[in-house]
């Protein structure tokens, strides 16, 4: 075998592993991805391709360039989440600016919780932060009723018709009720039960505040861009949904 036939097979062989080496990587690990992740994986890329530079790699050198080519438009899909949550976060405070009776509603709303809690009546309560749920509002049944205590708890009593499913309220309006939200796909600890489960699916999806009473214990608790603050209370959730907005108590 003559030295530029060797060559040739040993550039073949380095591209065919750097090559599975990459796709590897991309098909099993960009679904955990994460930033320190992606900052390896550039710096890999880089060193990769002053690499094959280096020993004229050229199928190697266009992959990678082409690959690098896409990063921008791959690092907005991978982290569109985090970016909508950001907007979504700016959005909020200028919402709550604008509407100054959400604290005395939502005190309504905490006092119809703790009722609810005593008596043990399941719960669950999205506060809007902004006009979303489009899809879900079409299915539920339209109320548009001023936030008051003794609607709330009317709504959730075991007799009453709407008692399934959640409840939608703005800064100053009970919406929809009977509104069924996405249960999260995520493993969640067991003793969590539909409503919570509901209550965090929402919150992974919008950009509102899910708050729950459980049937069982009476436990409230709150749902926020997907975790759970489970058995807060009612001290502890009027706390952590001013944190939320922005507001002091």
């Amino acid at each position: 075998m003559e030295i530029n036939d060797l060559i040739y097979f040993l550039t073949a062989i380095i591209e065919i592993i750097s090559l599975s080496f990459i796709i590897y990587n991309f098909i099993f690990k960009v679904i955990e991805i994460k930033t320190k992740t992606i900052i390896k994986i550039l710096i890999s890329l880089g060193l990769l391709f002053l690499f094959s530079k280096l020993f004229i790699l050229k199928t190697f050198v266009w992959i990678v360039e082409k690959i690098l080519e896409i990063t921008p438009f791959a690092i907005l899909i991978i982290f569109q989440k985090e970016i909508r949550g950001f907007i979504n976060s700016s959005k909020t405070i200028l919402y709550i600016k604008k509407n100054k009776e959400i604290k005395t509603n939502i005190e309504k709303i905490l006092n119809a919780m703790l009722k609810m809690s005593n008596l043990k009546i399941g719960s669950i309560i999205y506060i809007e932060i902004e006009d979303e749920l489009k899809d879900i509002k079409e299915k539920a049944i339209e109320i548009n009723a001023e936030i008051s205590e003794e609607i709330i708890i009317s709504i959730f009593i075991p007799q009453s018709p709407l008692h399934d499913g959640a409840i939608i309220v703005n800064s100053n309006k009970i919406l929809y009720a009977r509104a069924f939200f996405p249960i999260t796909e995520k493993e969640v600890l067991k003793y969590l039960g539909s409503r919570h489960r509901a209550a965090i699916g929402i919150t992974e999806m919008y950009n509102g505040i899910a708050l729950t009473t459980s049937e069982e214990n009476g436990y409230i608790s709150l749902c926020y861009k997907g975790k759970i603050f489970y058995n807060l209370g009612v001290e502890g959730t009027r706390k952590k949904i001013f944190e939320i907005l922005g507001y002091e108590k």
